[in-house]
């Protein structure tokens, strides 16, 4: 019985024990069903239902060699030996009682005892003696006696269990609930849920910008024994030369610059400029210029005629020393500055991009026009922040703009590549455009452009609207895949993103008629022309020659839309070294915030269209109209096929003609476009009958 592991009970003790034999503890629910039971049934109820000996500790237990076993209760101990032990018996009506602190001590002899009760408890329930079957149903713990129990348990044993396991008589919350997650688990699942919904990241307001110093770039010197030029026998032969065409023109002053060295001459009263354009070519063969002679005539500003002819030895104009040059320049609040070189007398030259607004570059290869748009790029990034600059990169080409990745400057993380990708950028430009102009409008009239937006607009709150530029480095390549939907969108931005912060930089290699159209020129009034390879070109770039007299290496002739002629640069030059530092240093230094709608947009757009009839109806051409399987028939019969056989033989137009061969070189039946040769048939007649059925022969 549990009498035999209850320690005595002190004197202390006998008053609150006392009161507790004055009342029965029900068992039951109900009083009226009542069991009385014996002491001893007592005792083993008591121990089911409220000792669980696997929350117990036990401390020093040794199944061979052992002297006493403690079990604790809120670490107090109570030493007793085993000679002053007492066996007390508890009557009819007691309860154990032990109080905090106390510990129970138990002698060798009755250990092997006290374990054979616990294993019984733990192995098999005890049974109760019921009266039938309905009181069996009343015997069991009710969810108000199971907060009493653990209560009790607590007291008891001082100790509780994370994890409720199954005992004798008890069950936890968590169980009765159904719930076996766990207050903690549901936590953790719900949190789990809100960290894989990720949160929108918040545009950038007033974020300062760490500025790359200028020491990232490179300094490069003239060299030392570099040849000098002759410039005074130069001038004595192009007199002579002019003498003989009976042109006496007297030269004034010469001008050296990085490149090329400027000869002034007046010309005599009665004879016209036009007259001196025409002795080009004789003046390079007495001069003996491997590059040629390119005549201004006149000098813009000036009375003069300028020769120009290059130097022998070039010096290299590097970017530091041209940003260098223009740091006491004042910058107007929304302009974008951007370096470009130096003219003939030295001076560094930059030019506002929202001026332009528009650039159209052209160039052959190594003629400078990509390290022309690395050097706006770089100059760009280096003096303005991404909220206030936004750019698109667009290379085909995949080569060009790779060390540009993740740049905060970026309007999408991402150098766009495909043709397809562009030209949905360019139509989230054009709505972009749109919806800017509407909020401009919105405002009653006081804002007409952004830069009335961002001054009175734009506070702590509320974001500036950033400069989007748009730098496409081969257009070429883009009008071959798209060259009628890439020419509207062109125009279409050009001719309404001025207001609203919106710019194009476009740049090819191949500056012919069908590559930069008429629509294209109209609406990109700057120029900047670096060497093509012919007059042809230059007409094309510039309107005139001039063009493909450059020099190469940044040599270029540049206009913007405010300038009345064409002026000559020498470009900037920029290692591939220099951009990765500036480019690296920005990207530690600054924060980058992309738009992830506008990737989201892209997608949509790019996503190929399903065809409705050909999900429907598969390769089995059920939907297919019956003209095209007839033309299709007898393409499988002749062996080849073209629009113009089509035409004779079903007597219908060239557009309905074109389509059916445009739709059978789409499924795979026909070869593709081969020139003025016919399109071979792919698809014999076999797989035709066995993929659309027998049919017969047309008349």
């Amino acid at each position: 019985s549990v009498s035999n592991y209850v320690s005595p009970r002190t004197q202390e003790k006998e008053d609150v024990f006392s009161q507790l034999e004055k009342q029965d503890i029900p068992f039951i629910e109900h009083e009226e069903n009542k069991i009385d039971y014996s002491a001893e049934q007592r005792a083993q109820l008591f121990g089911e239902k409220y000792l669980d000996v696997s929350e117990v500790e036990k401390t020093n237990i040794e199944p061979e060699n052992y002297s006493e076993e403690i079990y604790s209760v809120n670490d107090k101990s109570l030493n007793q030996s085993q000679e002053t032990q007492q066996e007390q018996v508890i009557e009819d009506s007691e309860i154990p009682f032990i109080e905090e602190g106390e510990e129970i001590v138990f002698p060798r002899s009755e250990r092997n005892s006290r374990f054979d009760f616990i294993k019984d408890a733990e192995e098999k329930e005890i049974e109760e003696p019921i009266l039938d079957k309905e009181k069996e149903e009343i015997s069991q713990p009710s969810e108000s006696n199971i907060t009493s129990n653990s209560r009790l348990r607590s007291i008891f044993l001082d100790q509780q269990k994370e994890e409720p396991s199954e005992t004798i008589g008890f069950t936890s919350r968590v169980s009765a609930d159904n719930n076996q997650l766990g207050r903690g688990a549901i936590f953790e699942e719900k949190q789990q849920i809100i960290e894989e919904k990720p949160k929108k990241q918040e545009i950038p307001i007033n974020r300062k910008y760490y500025h790359p110093p200028f020491d990232l770039l490179e300094s490069y010197a003239q060299p030392i024994n570099a040849q000098q030029e002759n410039h005074q026998e130069r001038m004595e032969i192009i007199q002579r030369t002019l003498e003989e065409f009976h042109i006496n023109a007297v030269p004034q002053d010469f001008v050296q610059g990085p490149s090329i060295t400027r000869y002034e001459i007046m010309m005599p009263a009665g004879i016209s400029v036009r007259n001196v354009l025409k002795y080009d070519d004789d003046l390079k063969m007495r001069l003996a210029a491997k590059n040629g002679v390119r005549i201004e005539a006149p000098i813009p500003g000036k009375n003069l005629v300028g020769i120009e002819v290059a130097n022998n030895v070039k010096v290299t104009v590097g970017l530091k020393e041209v940003m260098e040059g223009l740091v006491d320049k004042k910058n107007k609040q929304g302009s974008l500055m951007f370096a470009l070189g130096k003219d003939i007398v030295g001076n560094s030259i930059s030019d506002d991009l929202t001026k332009g607004p528009h650039f159209l570059i052209a160039g052959a290869t190594g003629s400078g026009k990509s390290v022309c748009l690395h050097v706006m790029l770089v100059s760009l990034i280096m003096r303005y922040s991404p909220e206030e600059l936004k750019l698109v990169l667009v290379d085909p080409k995949s080569v060009e703009f790779r060390k540009y990745e993740h740049l905060p400057h970026l309007l999408v993380d991402e150098i766009i590549t495909e043709p397809k990708r562009a030209l949905s950028l360019l139509q989230w430009a054009y709505d972009e455009t749109n919806r800017r102009n509407d909020m401009f409008t919105s405002c009653g009239g006081h804002i007409s452009n952004i830069d009335d937006y961002n001054t009175m607009i734009a506070n702590e709150t509320t974001p500036k609207l950033a400069r989007i530029v748009f730098v496409i480095d081969e257009l070429a390549d883009l009008m071959e895949a798209c060259k009628k939907d890439l020419e509207a969108r062109i125009r279409m931005i050009a001719a309404k993103s001025r207001s609203a912060g919106i710019h194009l930089v476009l740049a090819t290699q191949r500056p012919s008629v069908d590559v930069i159209t008429g629509t294209i020129k109209a609406n990109l009034p700057s120029r900047i022309a670096l060497k093509v390879m012919n007059f042809a070109d230059s007409q094309t770039i510039l309107g005139g020659a001039g063009a493909e007299k450059l020099l190469g290496n940044g040599d270029m002739l540049y206009k913007n839309s405010s300038m009345g002629d064409y002026a000559r640069y020498q470009g900037a030059y920029i290692s591939g070294r220099e951009i990765s530092n500036v480019v690296e240093y920005i990207k530690e230094k600054n924060t980058a915030y992309f738009d992830q709608e506008i990737v989201e947009f892209m997608d949509r757009e790019t996503r190929p269209k399903t065809d409705e009839s050909a999900a429907t109806s598969g390769d089995d051409g059920d939907k297919m109209s019956s003209e095209f399987m007839n033309a299709l028939w007898f393409a499988v019969n002749s062996g080849s096929v073209s629009i113009s056989s089509l035409q004779r033989r079903f007597s219908i137009g060239y557009a309905k003609a074109g389509s059916f061969v445009d739709k059978m070189e789409q499924k795979g039946y026909i070869s593709g476009f081969e020139g003025s040769k016919a399109r071979k048939v792919l698809l014999s007649k076999e797989e035709f009958i066995s993929r659309f059925g027998a049919k017969d022969d047309l008349e």
